[in-house]
């Protein structure tokens, strides 16, 4: 996309649900006739998505900045639409091996990416730390893994009153997986650049040969930024949850319980999608559900279910083990997990002490993980020492092609570009991050004269794990950050281009600053009782 083009009708379509595969919009800048998506998919073949968002490279002509919301989004309009492979571009980003591999102009490609950096604002990102999208992404990725096989061969079916077209701001967005008597309700309600607005007075019916759902009793508003997959006939553990205005995360294996004979109680694991009042019915008999982390058992005719429903402020925290033993484990934790094929769980932190909590079946409660070895992060502050100021570019910016700036050669840096002289702690730990807020038009960090990270700015913080890239407190580290014209004339996100107009009012010339530098070396920990975590 050129630097002033507004946000195109094809990129607006990932946000409907909708039975077009094709994506007309992808390569339209590299080909010399326009390719119109196809009619509709072909029912041969299952739904298939190779390269879903999982963020957006950074080009130097135009910066963008998705949010965890609209990654998301996206990814959630494609799984209610039909996709039975979930393709996500890029998961985790990365970095350039070598200076001169980066896709640039001079090689032919219509974009100036960084030389070295292919961070992508992905869900991971180039330095291995998670991104907020993970965790969004990580709910999507539970439920696949919980309820997929059923997903898999479930139709989409679209509702009758549809979306009049992809400027519909007011037509609710939903879809419906169902085989005839069980499925799943999707509504997607979120999108960017245009904030959408809440919708009032909702209900959903849906119809099939078998049976009819008119989800909730009441109507509700749904909220902007609304992302649902609620359950519809549903049985587990002798028990039919007809419907729950909440969404699905998974189900955890039931315990066997002396009472009357030995039975399995499956605890089903759900989320308040916020604003909209958790409402379900359970073997005929509509309830409220309160959300909370203590789990309501339902009796039914011929069996019991445990129904534990996350608030929605917790559910960014919440972890799904998936151990290859079969057995699902529920963690609950703002640090980073992560575990091996057995199951075993590890913490990684910044905080001085984790807090990990997992939800006990068996006693139908949490309990606060202990960790083998002394897990304690740290963070320390980076001294900086500015060793040269920098100066503003001439005019007339670095060249263009087809309307598309491009990014300025290293002489250009080496001429303009403020030095300043980063003193690492003593002390940094293993796998320690170097964090830098600064504002600019390219940053570089050096090793012994030697770039081994880079970025264009777009107000997110310029992040690079240490070891990685072989840098200690012995190394000569300086930043290099060249000034961005006040008048460059580039797309940058809404924060970043607030910041350089102020700047402009302010009368400067350009944007240029070092707003400060930290060092995190993260605690690691492996859970005591790891044999399944019991």
């Amino acid at each position: 996309m050129d630097p002033d083009q507004p946000w195109d009708d094809t990129f607006r379509a990932h946000f409907f649900f909708s039975d077009r595969w094709d994506d007309p919009g992808i390569g339209a800048d590299l080909r010399a006739t326009e390719v119109a998506a196809a009619a509709s998919a072909s029912e041969l073949f299952p739904r298939a998505t190779c390269e879903v968002g999982g963020g957006m490279a950074t080009a130097y002509h135009r910066r963008p900045r998705p949010a965890a919301p609209d990654i998301t989004a996206v990814a959630h309009a494609k799984l209610g639409s039909g996709s039975a492979w979930q393709g996500l571009y890029m998961y985790a980003g990365g970095a350039n091996p070598v200076l001169g591999t980066a896709e640039t102009q001079a090689t032919g490609y219509p974009n100036d990416l960084p030389d070295l950096s292919y961070d992508f604002h992905a869900p991971i990102g180039e330095a291995g730390r998670v991104a907020p999208s993970h965790a969004a992404l990580r709910l999507q990725h539970a439920v696949i893994e919980a309820f997929g096989s059923d997903l898999a061969t479930m139709p989409t079916t679209f509702p009758d009153v549809a979306p009049a077209g992809v400027r519909d701001r007011t037509t609710p967005r939903w879809a419906i997986r169902s085989d005839g008597t069980r499925g799943f309700l999707f509504v997607g309600w979120q999108q960017p650049h245009e904030p959408l607005d809440d919708l009032p007075g909702i209900r959903f019916r849906v119809e099939t040969d078998e049976r009819t759902w008119e989800v909730p009793d009441r109507a509700v508003t749904i909220p902007a930024g609304t992302l649902t997959c609620w359950p519809l006939g549903l049985a587990l553990g002798g028990v039919e949850v007809a419907w729950a205005s909440a969404s699905l995360v998974t189900v955890l294996d039931g315990v066997a319980e002396e009472d009357a004979g030995t039975r399995a109680v499956p605890t089903l694991v759900l989320r308040e999608d916020a604003g909209i009042e958790v409402r379900a019915e359970i073997d005929g008999t509509v309830r409220t559900l309160r959300p909370g982390l203590d789990p309501v058992r339902v009796a039914g005719t011929e069996g019991a279910l445990d129904i534990l429903v996350v608030p929605a402020r917790l559910a960014a925290d919440l972890w799904v083990v998936d151990a290859a033993t079969g057995r699902r484990r529920l963690l609950l934790s703002r640090d980073e997990l992560t575990w091996d094929p057995a199951g075993t769980v590890s913490v990684r932190t910044e905080a001085p002490t984790p807090d990990v909590l997992e939800y006990l079946p068996e006693g139908r409660r949490w309990r606060r993980r202990t960790w083998e070895t002394p897990v304690s992060g740290c963070t320390a502050t980076v001294i900086s020492e500015q060793i040269r100021a920098g100066m503003t570019p001439d005019a007339g910016g670095y060249g263009a092609r087809d309307g598309r700036h491009t990014a300025p050669d290293r002489t250009v840096i080496d001429a303009h570009a403020a030095v300043h002289r980063l003193h690492l702690p003593a002390a940094v730990g293993r796998d320690a991050t170097l964090r830098i807020d600064w504002a600019g038009d390219v940053a570089q960090l050096r090793a012994d004269g030697r770039i081994v990270a880079d970025r264009f700015w777009d107000a997110s913080p310029f992040v690079v794990d240490l070891d990685d890239l072989r840098i200690g407190p012995d190394i000569d580290l300086q930043l290099w950050i060249l000034p961005l014209r006040t008048d460059a004339g580039i797309h940058l996100p809404a924060a970043a281009a607030q910041r350089l107009a102020s700047a402009a009012d302010d009368g400067g010339s350009a944007l240029c600053a070092l707003d400060g530098a930290r060092v995190a070396t993260p605690g690691r920990g492996v859970e005591k009782d790891a044999a399944g975590g019991r």
